[in-house]
């Protein structure tokens, strides 16, 4: 496996109608890094660098391992 990869999801249904200064999709991350974990690496991280209800176009998650 590479470094890691990086996820998105456009249209959460986390963000509809929301806006924040921090991301809001923890529950995303946090359901990705699981999964990661439990079939890649142990040592996962999973980070949301952009998020739709601080106004970018999607949701963007950085993969690590």
């Amino acid at each position: 496996f590479g470094p890691g990869l990086t996820l998105t999801i456009a249209g959460s249904p986390l963000c509809r109608l929301v806006h924040t200064h921090e991301p809001a999709c923890a529950y995303f991350a946090a359901t990705f890094e699981r999964i990661f974990r439990a079939v890649i690496d142990p040592r996962t991280r999973v980070t949301e660098t952009a998020c739709e209800a601080m106004g970018a176009p999607e949701c963007v998650f950085t993969v690590e391992w």
